[in-house]
């Protein structure tokens, strides 16, 4: 039975301690992307993709080997510096700022052409002479490398609703803190327990003690000195006599 209840305690423990990594991780996630869009761990963002502007037509005529990328999918792109900016050429897919209706909000389109000061950049879903979007080297984040998790912007973007911050932040943090207050009543519990039992075993053992003392007085227990051993005789035994030994 107490091997069981070892086992289920490591469990326990064990589930507790990935819960609350991950509710570490889900936080840091949403502090390190507030105010920018994109969270940025180690020089690469993780951007979810918001429309099906990047999921285009691929057919052996298509002039790029990077192809995009669908709705809900979780892309990750390389934070590029001001020399990496300068650098980017047509056929390149890169992330950038872009307001729409006074809201700023984070779009990845591919590079069509180059001018001086920036890019112009369209979707791979509209056509080779659809509109194009010009944007300026201040307003690019990184590059698209091809790296992409099917379907986990959409789990992302739950992370980053009240819905799922209540549920991945709010309760599994109360979920352990409720966990911690059972362990501590439990604990104080047994502890208070292990003291009552041995006031319990002292106060019987004076009671004990004082019935002895009492029963003492009244001469009913006669206490025992203990015995002397027997003292040997230090006389040495008679050796027979040289007459006896003949006989």
């Amino acid at each position: 039975m107490d091997k069981k209840k070892k086992v289920l305690g490591v469990v326990t423990n064990v589930i507790v301690i990935v819960i609350l990594v991950f509710v570490c991780i889900v936080t840091l996630s949403i502090i390190l992307s507030s105010g920018k869009g994109y969270t940025n761990l180690f020089g690469s963002a993780y951007v979810s993709v918001q429309s099906d502007s990047m999921e285009g037509t691929y057919g052996e005529d298509f002039p790029y080997e990077l192809k995009g990328f669908n709705k809900g999918d979780l892309i990750q792109i390389k934070i590029l510096d001001n020399d990496q900016k300068n650098g980017l050429k047509v056929g390149d897919v890169i992330t950038f700022r872009q307001s729409v209706d006074g809201v700023e909000i984070l779009n990845t389109h591919r590079i069509v052409d180059v001018y001086e000061g920036g890019y112009k950049t369209r979707g791979d879903k509209a056509p080779k002479d659809g509109a194009t979007e010009t944007v300026p080297m201040g307003a690019i984040v990184g590059q698209y490398e091809g790296t992409r998790l099917a379907g986990v912007g959409n789990v992302a973007d739950f992370f980053h609703s009240s819905a799922g911050f209540f549920v991945c932040i709010v309760l599994p943090s109360l979920l352990i803190v409720a966990y911690f207050a059972v362990n501590l009543f439990l604990t104080v519990k047994s502890v208070k327990k292990a003291y009552k039992e041995e006031e319990q075993i002292s106060e019987k053992e004076k009671m004990r003690e004082e019935l002895l003392r009492e029963l003492r007085e009244q001469g009913k227990i006669v206490e025992e000195t203990p015995s002397e051993p027997a003292e040997q005789s230090e006389t040495p035994a008679e050796e027979p006599s040289s007459e006896e030994e003949t006989k």
